[in-house]
């Protein structure tokens, strides 16, 4: 199969967006093997991404991984954002599988797709509820809700349009109802950032931009929240990541703003693209798609990967206010193997200490222990030959405060 590239990728995010398609026309679809039990009978993985899906479910000569994944509640159903190139017109529709009795059904177009493009579905009211994105007239988002089992009370969703901003093909709903989705104001995916829209007396408001410290001047895009809003995954190429798009979070703090976007470093973020993030709805399992493979496919990650960034990203004291000049740089290289060089400016002379973490928050070593520094520029290099492969944190701390966390991704030697 043909690698995807970015140019490809663009050109069908814009041309989906930019163009009224017509109904679909019926479609074949492909019966894969039969399939059993939970998570189609695949060994759920550890703090080590996997390639999830079994060989009927990966992307192939008919057809590829368009956009994410989900599973009811229970676990007996899953969806899929998947694509037909040679389908005539567009092949994209949620389409979906429903386990009976231990055994999978073949891969069918969901119910509430009807006859027209959908992708990007999310599910809320303990699955009851779907929100999609599709070219159906009156609205670009759509919901539809379960009665007795099936799927039925297709609706558009309304709201104040932004203009001068095109919708993309993913949207995410939280249990509050809040919309997280991206929207873009150019030409290009380039200048595409993530928006909320709330909901109040039952209607919905006015997209609204998210904060600098989830939106970049690069592509951000894909957003999964998390149902109680805890957390926001989402996928950019900014500046600094591994690959041509990597996955980045943001926990929400008690006053309702957000953490800056950490990138999930290697080994959930490589090289290649990954997007597309789900965490399933008993927040056990990470799901994203990744080209790691030199296809599209999904992978899939112990959950633990969220909560140990969150343990280190909120156990670090927030610098205080009126300290800008007070900086520090990305560790570079990053990723490494062997070392690294930490850059930081001081506004005056100070006395710091330099404490690596693990991937828990513990302390591993610290390189620099009360270590008096003169104001400005300096440089620290650190040697990672002796740390495991994977995600290491690093905090400067000085006499009166601590600055961001910093991040050295480590791979093998």
């Amino acid at each position: 199969m043909k690698k995807i590239t970015t140019s490809d990728y663009l050109l069908l995010w814009s041309v989906l967006i930019c163009i009224s398609l017509s109904p679909l026309q019926s479609i074949s679809q492909q019966s894969p093997e039969i399939l059993y039990g939970p998570w189609f009978g695949q060994t759920p993985p550890g703090a080590v991404p996997v390639l999830f899906a079994p060989p009927e479910l990966q992307s192939n000569s008919d057809w590829f991984w368009h956009g994410g994944l989900a599973f009811s509640p229970d676990g007996a159903e899953f969806y899929m954002d998947v694509y037909y190139p040679n389908a005539n017109p567009s092949g994209m529709r949620v389409r979906q599988m429903i386990m009976t009795d231990n055994e999978w059904s073949s891969i069918q177009t969901a119910p509430f797709a009807g006859e027209y493009v959908s992708a990007g579905m999310s599910f809320t009211d303990n699955g009851n509820t779907v929100y999609w994105v599709s070219d159906r007239p009156q609205s670009n988002f759509w919901t539809s809700s379960k009665v007795n089992g099936d799927w039925s009370n297709t609706a558009p969703v309304y709201y104040q349009y932004p203009a001068g901003l095109g919708s993309g093909w993913r949207l995410s709903v939280a249990n509050s109802g809040r919309i997280y989705a991206h929207f873009f104001g150019g030409s290009s995916f380039a200048e595409c950032d993530i928006y909320t829209i709330d909901k109040v007396n039952g209607q919905y408001l006015t997209p609204q931009k998210m904060s600098a410290s989830i939106n970049s001047d690069s592509m951000d895009i894909g957003a999964f929240i998390d149902p109680d809003e805890e957390y926001l995954i989402f996928e950019s190429n900014r500046e600094g990541g591994l690959g041509e798009t990597d996955l980045y979070i943001s926990f929400r703090k008690p006053d309702n703003t957000w953490t800056p976007a950490v990138n999930f470093g290697y080994p959930v973020n490589t090289d290649s693209y990954e997007m597309s993030p789900y965490v399933s709805p008993d927040k056990q399992f990470l799901f994203f798609l990744s080209e790691r493979d030199a296809n599209r496919n999904p992978y899939w990650v112990s959950a633990s990967v969220i909560d140990s960034i969150r343990q280190v990203i909120l156990s670090v004291t927030p610098e205080p206010a009126g300290n800008e000049e007070l900086l520090l740089y990305p560790n570079t290289p990053n990723p490494c193997k062997t070392q690294t060089k930490i850059r930081f400016r001081l506004p005056e002379r100070m006395t710091l200490s330099l404490t690596i973490l693990n991937p828990l928050g513990q302390p591993e070593c610290s390189p620099v222990t009360d270590k008096t520094f003169a104001a400005g520029e300096h440089s620290i290099c650190i040697p990672t030959g002796n740390l495991l492969p994977g995600i290491h944190y690093y905090v400067v701390q000085t006499s009166v405060r601590k600055t961001l966390v910093g991040k050295i991704t480590v791979t093998e030697n």
